[in-house]
């Protein structure tokens, strides 16, 4: 199955990507409409155009759907150890569908193969993004804004979540609890990892490249 051709498949996931961190500024004020409803099948939609064959395809369709349909269900714990399943499994099958684009098909053009290592990047912070909310929504401690002496806010949580996985620190907002504390150590260790995988795949396609 394939939605798009090889060199455009990266390109809408990104922008949905860059249009919901984008929009967190406004978050305090935005519509729940947006981040419930429509960034959900945009982001899920944008995800499908990646799809390499109907097996992959029909998994994530089946998945995402399930988080989607989950989440207007309520708020309880049950329901929210299943969503949060449901949601690992959508971003797992993406991510695996980005590094393959990325990282090892030789046939993908090397301005799509950079787009889609950049979408495989964004996706692990939006990741590690949930698990903080995870945190946050399991204890209300879980994280400390010290300039507000505060829990802090969602645009907060995913400003944490980028500012972690590029190993900034900037110490504004700390994790307090011991799960909070190991979900800032793997996202830290995922972005480090991704970084140096990605830019070797990038020097050893440039490079077979150059001798061909």
């Amino acid at each position: 199955m394939h939605l798009l051709s090889s060199e455009n498949k990266a390109r809408f996931l990104l922008l949905v990507q860059l249009a919901l961190i984008l929009s967190s500024v406004t978050w305090a004020t935005m519509s729940t409409f947006w981040l419930s409803f429509v960034f959900p099948i945009a982001f899920a939609f944008s995800g499908a155009v990646m799809a390499s064959s109907k097996r992959w395809f029909f998994g994530y369709i089946l998945f995402s759907g399930l988080a989607f349909g989950l989440s207007r269900l309520g708020t309880g714990s049950v329901v929210g150890v299943l969503k949060l399943g449901c949601l690992s499994a959508v971003f797992y099958l993406l991510f695996r569908e980005i590094v393959r684009h990325s990282f090892f098909k030789s046939e993908v053009p090397r301005v799509d193969r950079m787009i889609a290592g950049v979408t495989g990047y964004l996706a692990i912070g939006l990741y590690w993004f949930l698990w903080v909310v995870v945190a946050l929504q399991i204890d209300q401690g879980a994280f400390l804004n010290q300039l507000t002496s505060m829990a802090p806010a969602l645009s907060d949580q995913l400003y944490l979540s980028f500012v972690t996985l590029t190993t900034l620190g900037y110490g504004d907002i700390v994790p307090v609890t011991p799960f909070a504390k190991v979900v800032v150590l793997f996202t830290s260790l995922s972005g480090v990892l991704y970084l140096a995988v990605f830019i070797s795949a990038l020097i050893g396609a440039s490079s077979s490249s150059d001798h061909e």
